[in-house]
């Protein structure tokens, strides 16, 4: 977006970003400016002093936000704890990266382009080289992509999981619908079929007439029938 904007839009916008990749855009183009609040560090805690300065912010200021918005004490010492522990493998990868990437380079110097004009050698020395640079910065990150693989895979099982259990209710209930459904039909035939004509008891009548069989499950409905039936014939 701010490449488009600042190539073919040209217009002032103001992005607001905690992303120090977007920050570095300002030496990639001379119409990007970083502004930022100044701040006064004091020990853990900071002090917003409500003045913009030209420049950007050299970190974040999430963790001191959330305590100033009263954020239990609990999630602001965990919250602490991650981003030590972020900084530290950060701190750990770079320097291990860079002693490698220094060994390398030290290949790359030590190599003597041959008196003869014979350069095809010290091509493909160098060629050898960057394939280990890059080899070196892949397996950096390689231990990081195994564990979102494998935590990728879990969510994608646990998922299916829910979706075969969600799938199994689903015709349950289908099937439970046309029983009710079947029921129901079988109590109107039922109901129908009794000819109060027929009947000479006026107490059985009365039972009838009486019955609530819209508030009665399909079950109990046909019961009650069925024993009004059992008293009608004797």
């Amino acid at each position: 977006m701010v490449e488009y904007i600042q190539s073919k839009i040209k217009c002032k916008t103001l992005f607001a970003t905690h992303y120090h990749e977007l920050t570095d855009l300002e030496n990639e183009f001379s119409e990007v400016k970083n502004y930022s609040i100044a701040v006064k560090e004091d020990d853990d805690n900071i002090i917003f002093l409500r003045k913009i300065i030209p420049t950007g912010a050299d970190k974040s200021y999430g963790i001191y936000v959330a305590k100033l918005a009263k954020l239990p004490d609990e999630v602001i010492n965990r919250s602490r704890e991650i981003l030590s522990d972020l900084e530290k493998n950060h701190i750990y990868n770079s320097v291990a990266i860079n002693k490698d990437s220094d060994k390398i380079f030290e290949n790359i110097n030590a190599i003597e382009i041959p008196s003869n004009n014979d350069t095809k050698l010290y091509i493909e020395n160098i060629k050898e080289l960057e394939k280990e640079i890059l080899t070196l910065k892949e397996n950096s990150f390689k231990e990081e992509f195994e564990s979102l693989k494998l935590e990728h895979e879990s969510l994608v099982k646990s998922y299916e999981d829910i979706k075969s259990k969600n799938d199994k209710l689903n015709i349950e209930n289908k099937d439970l619908s046309k029983k009710i459904k079947d029921n129901e039909a079988n109590s109107q035939i039922a109901v129908t079929q009794m000819s109060f004509d027929t009947i000479g008891d006026n107490n059985l009548k009365g039972e009838i007439l009486n019955l609530d069989l819209l508030n009665m499950t399909p079950l109990d409905a046909i019961n009650a029938l069925y024993s009004l039936q059992k008293k009608a014939k004797s």
